[in-house]
């Protein structure tokens, strides 16, 4: 017996099957294409923490390496109290 790896070629499309001795065959196969970023794409340099605004925006994150998870915090959104007695609502203000 060896300890020789076993490659995949992760492009493949069509399910794989594997057939390791003394076990029953194992089957793998990707219902989709994932692309896979190269180790020497270049690094996001974008904010890692976003506030929504009232206008869309776009972090530039296709086909970069990323440090850590993206947080997106709650919208902002504010009560104050009115002359009628009432609360008035202020969101992404």
């Amino acid at each position: 017996m060896t300890n020789d790896p076993i490659e995949l070629d992760v492009r493949a499309r069509d399910p794989v099957d594997f057939d390791v001795a003394g076990s029953r065959p194992i089957e793998w196969g990707a219902s989709e294409y994932i692309p896979v970023i190269p180790t020497d794409a270049p690094e996001f340099e974008g904010p890692y923490e976003v506030t929504p605004m009232a206008v869309e925006q776009v972090l530039d994150t296709s086909r970069k390496m990323m440090r850590d998870d993206v947080v997106v915090f709650e919208v902002p959104y504010y009560e104050t109290t009115n002359e009628s007695g009432g609360l008035t609502v202020s969101i992404l203000s």
